[in-house]
């Protein structure tokens, strides 16, 4: 393994341990599983970024991704997007963690997806322009309708 991946899952692991130790026990009090359709990270600033998204079930984490995303072209009717993989599609007692690399733990975005009354969500994270700032904020989005089944759930 390279010194690099060596760091990186260190890394990971240590932001999962803080993460669970620091209140991911109140996730556990809902009953409602989740499938977790499409996600989708968007970006709507001018400079590229790096997404990290921890996935967390009963405590435990159990997916992390770090999404490379280009700058926004500026361009009218022109985003930048890119779809997530490889994340688990079960349904389960999810809450999901994005950040950028910069941000501290306290600026990061977080949802419980039980607090969702449906069983399917897809998921869209942006990056968006934070005022009078030139560094972009996380803002998680959840779509009651998922688009790789046809359901819609209200």
């Amino acid at each position: 393994m390279s010194q690099f991946a060596r760091r990186k899952v260190l890394q990971v692991c240590g932001v999962a341990l803080g993460v669970v130790g620091a209140g991911c026990s109140t996730f556990q009090t809902n009953t409602t599983e989740t499938r977790i359709g499409e996600i989708t990270v968007i970006n709507q600033v001018a400079q590229s970024d790096t997404v990290h998204l921890l996935l967390i079930e009963d405590s435990n984490p159990i997916y992390w991704d770090s999404i490379e995303v280009e700058p926004n072209s500026g361009r009218e009717g022109v985003v930048e997007s890119k779809s997530v993989q490889n994340y688990p599609t079960e349904p389960g007692k999810y809450a999901l963690y994005a950040w950028l690399d910069d941000q501290s733990r306290s600026e990061w975005e977080q949802v419980d997806l039980t607090e969702s009354d449906s069983s399917c969500l897809d998921i869209t994270i942006m990056v968006d322009s934070a005022e009078n700032e030139r560094d972009g904020l996380i803002r998680i989005l959840t779509f009651s309708e998922c688009a790789d089944d046809g359901t819609e759930n209200f």
